[in-house]
C-alpha cells in the first residue's frame, strides 16, 4: 500500500510536469435543457449548434482522444437529443472505450426511458459499459423546487424505477446542494439507501457552461447554519456511506472549505488527464472554470490543447484552490500520510495500550484548586461530539473559570474541531484555543497545562476513554491538577471499561459526580471519600439563561426531544433480541405522542439535542419516526441545528415536553416546564437525576414504556397542565 501511494503521488507530480492524453471525456451534448434548475441558466438558452454524430467521429479520430476509456454525457439534457444513441454509438464504437454514462433531469418519463434503453442496447452490442444517473435534489416538493418543474420528483421516480428495475444498467443519483434544498439532502441520502441506489452529493458552484455567474441567491449563499449542516452531512457521508477513499477525500475536502474556510487539497482529473468538448466541437480544459480554447471542427484537437496548456497551468493556479465541485481523483500522498499520523494517535490512546501506563502512576494527592495561580487549562472529554447539554456544560465551566481569573489561557479538546469551532460560536466564546485530540499538540497541552479538567458527560463502555486516561497519565506526571467536574459514571459493561473508570478516578485530584449513583460507585469502588456531589454544570446555565431569553412563540405546541436507542443500554450481560427491543421503544414512543396530540389537541414538535453522526443524530431518528409512524399525523419535524438557548427558547414556548435525551430532562426541570422523562438508560443516569431530586413520578422507566403500560403515567401528567 506505501509503494502504491508513493508511486502514485509520483505520477501525479510527473502528470502536471509532462503532458498526458485525456483518458476522460465530458461531453456536452447540447446546450439547452427543459429544467429550470436554481443554480443554472442554460434553460434560457436558444438551441445552438449541435455535432452530428459524424462530425463528433472525425473530431474523436484526432490523436488528443487516442487513450479515451470514459465517457460523461451531460448537457443542458442529453435526452432532449432524438440522436442520442447515434451519439452513444460513436462513443461505443472507438476502440478503447470502457464506459459511457449520461446524466439526466428524467422530466420528459416515457421519452427518457427509451433513450436509456435504446443507449444501453448499443453499449451492451458494443461491449462498453452503461451507466445512468438521474439528477435528484430532494424529495418530493424539495425537488420540484430546486428544478422549478411541479412533477419532476414522480417524473424522475419513474425513471429511477425503470432502470433500477433494469439489472443490466448501473443507476446512481446525483444531488446538487443549493441554498433550497441545504436542510432536506439528508432526505435524498435515507431515499437512497432505503432503494439501495448510490448517490453522489455536491455543493453547487459558479460554472462557465451553465451560465450561472448571476445566481448569487442559491449558490454558496449559506449562513452559519446552513454551512455547519453541509459539514455535519459531508462528514457523515465520508465516514459512514463512501467506500471509495478519493470520494472519500473529495467530501473531506468540501466539509472543510465550505465550513472552515480551507483551501482544496484534494486531486482532480482536469488537472491531469480529462477534458470537456461541448456541443458545438469547442474544446474546454475544465468543466466549471475553462475557457473555450479552440474549436476541434476547425483545428486539431492535439493542437489546441498542448499550445493552450497554459490557460490550464493558470486555471489550477487561481481557481481550484476554492472550486468546490465534487470532481476527484486518488488523494496526495500528504493526505494519505495525515490520516495515518492521525490513526497513529487513535491507537496511542487504546485503553489496553494505557491501562499499564495508568498503573504505573501514583495515585493523586486530593487538593484544593488556586485559581489565581493558573494559568492555563485544558478542558477535555466527549467535545467535538456535542449535544446541546454538552454546549450548556462547556458555556458553564468557562464562564467559572473566568469568573476565578479571566486571565486564564483556556484550550478545548476536540475529538472533532470543526464541531466545537461551531459551540463555539454559539456560545460567543472567542478567546479559547481548540486542539485537535488525535495530534501531537494534544499531547503537548497535557503537559502543559496546570489544570486538566473532564467537563461534564458521562465516563461509560466508550473506547474514547483513552482520550480521558491519556490526559491524566500525561497531567500527572508533569505537576497538573486533574479534575472530574461534573461527571456521571455509566453505563458500564464489562470489567475492561469499569477497571478504566477506576484509573480515571484514580488519577484525579479533584473528583466532582452530578449525582449519588455516581458518587456511591466511586466510593465502593475507589474509596474516594474526598468525592463530590454537585449539580450538573448545565443547571446553572440554563438556570442563568431563562430570565433573558424569550420563548418561541407558539403555545399551542408540546416538545419531543427524543433520540434513538443506543446498543450500549439494551446490550448487557445476557443475549437479547437488540433490534425486537429497539422496534418495541421506537413504536411505544411514537405512540405515546399521538395519545398526547390526540387528547390535548396540541401539536407535537420533534426537536434535536444532538446533530452529529457521532453519538447518534436525532434528526436522523426523528425522520425515520415520521416516514415510519407519523405519517398521517400532523407531527412538526424541525430538523435544524439548535444551540443551547435555542433549545431553552422552544421549551419556554411549549406546555409540555417529552424526553428521552437526558439534558433534555435537565432542562425541563430547571425551566419547570411540565415534562415526561423516558427512561432509555434503563435505570441509568436519567433514572439517578430524577431519584436524586424526587421526582420519579416523571419518569416512564423503560420497561414501562416497551411494555406499552405508561398510559396512566402520561394521564396523571396531562391533568396537571390542563
Amino acid at each position: 500500500m506505501i509503494y502504491r501511494r508513493i508511486k502514485y503521488s509520483i505520477k501525479e507530480y510527473l502528470d502536471k510536469k509532462i503532458l498526458r492524453y485525456p483518458v476522460t471525456l465530458n461531453f456536452m451534448a447540447n446546450d439547452i435543457c427543459n429544467s429550470k434548475c436554481k443554480m443554472c441558466n442554460i434553460w434560457k438558452r436558444k438551441k445552438d449548434k449541435e455535432l452530428t454524430p459524424e462530425e463528433l467521429e472525425n473530431i474523436l479520430n484526432d490523436d488528443l482522444f487516442k487513450n479515451l476509456s470514459n465517457v460523461g454525457i451531460s448537457g443542458g439534457e442529453p435526452t432532449l437529443r432524438d440522436d442520442l444513441p447515434d451519439i452513444v454509438q460513436v462513443f461505443a464504437k472507438k476502440e478503447g472505450t470502457e464506459s459511457i454514462g449520461i446524466i439526466t433531469n428524467a422530466i420528459q418519463t416515457q421519452k427518457v426511458i427509451k433513450q436509456i434503453d435504446d443507449c444501453e442496447a448499443v453499449c451492451a452490442k458494443e461491449n462498453v459499459n452503461f451507466n445512468v444517473m438521474v439528477s435528484l435534489d430532494g424529495v418530493g416538493h424539495v425537488h420540484d423546487e430546486v428544478r422549478s418543474r411541479e412533477g419532476n420528483f414522480e417524473s424522475a421516480l419513474q425513471v429511477i424505477n425503470h432502470v433500477k428495475n433494469n439489472a443490466n444498467i448501473p443507476l446512481s443519483i446525483g444531488c446538487t446542494i443549493v441554498k433550497e434544498n441545504v436542510w432536506y439532502v439528508d432526505d435524498v441520502l435515507d431515499f437512497c439507501i432505503q432503494n439501495d441506489i448510490y448517490a453522489k452529493f455536491r455543493v453547487a458552484e459558479f460554472i462557465d457552461r451553465l451560465y450561472n455567474e448571476d445566481l448569487n441567491a442559491s449558490i454558496k449563499n449559506f449562513d452559519d447554519d446552513e454551512k455547519y449542516n453541509i459539514a455535519l452531512f459531508f462528514f457523515k457521508l465520508e465516514h459512514t456511506y463512501e467506500k471509495d477513499i478519493s470520494v472519500k477525500e473529495t467530501y473531506s475536502n468540501i466539509r472543510k472549505m465550505i465550513f472552515e474556510g480551507k483551501k482544496r487539497q484534494s486531486g482532480c482529473p482536469y488537472q491531469i488527464n480529462a477534458v470537456v468538448l461541448d456541443c458545438r466541437g469547442d474544446l474546454i480544459y475544465c468543466s466549471p472554470k475553462s475557457p473555450v480554447i479552440g474549436s476541434c471542427s476547425e483545428n486539431s484537437a492535439l493542437d489546441l490543447y498542448k499550445s493552450n496548456i497554459d490557460i490550464r497551468n493558470n486555471i489550477i493556479k487561481d481557481n481550484c484552490d476554492s472550486c468546490v465541485h465534487d470532481y476527484h481523483a486518488f488523494p496526495k500522498l500528504s493526505s494519505l500520510v495525515q490520516v495515518k499520523q492521525k490513526n497513529s494517535y487513535i491507537n496511542k490512546f487504546n485503553i489496553d495500550v494505557l491501562m499499564p501506563k495508568s498503573i504505573a502512576c501514583v495515585s493523586a494527592i486530593p487538593c484544593a484548586i488556586d485559581w489565581l495561580d493558573i494559568k492555563r487549562v485544558l478542558i477535555v472529554g466527549w467535545y467535538g461530539t456535542e449535544t446541546v447539554g454538552d454546549k450548556a456544560i462547556l458555556a458553564e465551566i468557562i464562564r467559572n473559570i473566568k469568573n476565578h481569573n479571566n486571565k486564564i489561557i483556556i484550550s478545548i479538546a476536540s475529538l472533532y474541531p470543526f464541531v466545537t469551532k461551531k459551540t463555539l460560536q454559539e456560545l460567543g466564546c472567542v478567546n479559547e484555543v481548540i486542539i485537535d485530540t488525535y495530534s501531537e499538540e494534544y499531547s503537548k497541552a497535557c503537559v502543559d497545562a496546570d489544570v486538566i479538567m473532564m467537563g461534564g458527560g458521562p465516563l461509560m463502555h466508550i473506547e474514547t476513554l483513552g482520550v480521558i486516561m491519556q490526559a491524566f497519565i500525561l497531567g500527572q506526571k508533569s505537576g497538573s491538577i486533574t479534575v472530574l467536574e461534573g461527571c456521571g459514571i455509566g453505563p458500564l459493561i464489562g470489567s475492561r471499561y469499569s477497571d478504566a473508570v477506576k484509573e480515571i478516578v484514580r488519577l484525579a485530584s479533584v473528583v466532582r459526580v452530578r449525582d449519588a449513583a455516581s458518587l456511591n460507585w466511586i466510593y465502593e469502588n475507589e474509596k474516594r471519600v474526598d468525592a463530590q456531589l454537585i449539580q450538573d454544570p448545565a443547571i446553572n446555565y440554563v438556570r442563568t439563561r431563562k430570565n433573558t431569553l424569550i420563548a418561541e412563540e407558539n403555545g399551542n405546541k408540546f416538545c419531543c426531544f427524543l433520540r434513538d436507542l443506543p446498543n450500549e443500554y439494551v446490550l448487557d450481560e445476557s443475549h437479547v433480541d437488540v433490534d425486537n427491543v429497539k422496534s418495541m421503544y421506537e413504536n411505544q414512543l411514537s405512540e405515546i405522542v399521538k395519545s398526547i396530540s390526540k387528547k390535548t389537541g396540541l401539536t407535537p414538535h420533534l426537536l434535536p439535542m444532538h446533530t452529529f453522526v457521532v453519538g447518534g443524530d436525532d434528526r436522523q431518528f426523528n425522520r425515520m419516526l415520521c416516514d415510519k409512524y407519523f405519517k398521517d399525523s400532523n407531527v412538526i419535524n424541525d430538523n435544524k441545528i439548535h444551540s443551547a438557548d435555542s433549545i431553552i427558547k422552544n421549551m419556554l414556548g411549549s406546555k409540555l415536553n417529552i424526553c428521552t435525551r437526558y439534558h433534555s430532562v435537565v432542562f425541563s426541570e430547571t425551566l419547570n416546564i411540565p415534562y415526561l422523562a423516558i427512561d432509555y438508560t434503563n435505570g441509568g443516569k436519567v433514572w439517578s437525576y430524577l431519584n436524586d431530586i424526587g421526582k420519579l413520578s416523571n419518569l416512564i422507566t423503560f420497561e414501562s414504556l416497551t411494555s406499552g403500560r405508561w398510559e396512566d403515567r402520561v394521564n396523571d401528567k396531562l391533568s396537571l397542565i390542563h
